[in-house]
């Protein structure tokens, strides 16, 4: 029908213009051709992402219930359960179990410790003397720590003799009546 309008306006008008308005018109119907091709391929692309939204939240209720559900199952009597009737059975009781009282004691075991460092190993001594010692301290012995440490080549054991000393006369209101050296930092093992 487009086809015999143009024919017939191809006589009224001449015929350069005529072929103008037919390639604009053949423009045109390409254009709408693409458009219509955009357009069905977005409904495809629009339809496969629904899909995988509706994926997506299902996983997410499933994870929801792995995650918040009730741990166990409970037990809800139902109302409408039929009870059934045994007019002829006798109803045996059991008897209620004796109880004992046990006691025993058991000895606790006391926790070893860490092993003794190698007593062949090569030994660094390390006297820390703590800070502000006056004439009215006392000193009352030592905090002994033993650590491992490498110097290349040669493994070493430092021991970190700490001198503690205590206030000749305790001062009642006083937290600290022993002071002590401080060990210094050491890297987290």
């Amino acid at each position: 029908m487009v086809l015999l309008i143009f024919r017939t306006m191809e006589e009224v008008i001449s015929k350069a213009v005529f072929m103008d308005l037919l390639v604009n018109f053949e423009r045109k119907l390409a254009r709408e051709k693409l458009l219509e091709d955009q357009l069905s391929a977005a409904v495809i692309l629009i339809g496969k992402q629904e899909d995988t939204v509706v994926n997506l939240q299902f996983e997410v209720n499933q994870l929801k219930k792995i995650l918040f559900k009730g741990k166990g199952e409970r037990f809800v009597p139902c109302s409408l359960q039929l009870s059934l009737a045994f007019d002829d059975q006798e109803v045996i009781t059991v008897p209620e179990p004796t109880k004992e009282k046990i006691s025993y004691h058991r000895a606790k075991k006391k926790h070893p410790g860490r092993n003794a460092l190698p007593e062949h190993i090569p030994v660094e001594e390390i006297i820390l003397e703590p800070e502000g010692i006056t004439s009215d301290m006392i000193y009352i012995g030592d905090e002994i720590t033993e650590t491992l440490d490498y110097k290349p080549p040669v493994l070493l054991k430092i021991r970190y003799i700490r001198r503690k000393y205590a206030l000749k006369s305790p001062v009642d209101g006083s937290k600290r009546n022993v002071v002590i050296a401080d060990l210094p930092s050491a890297p987290v093992a």
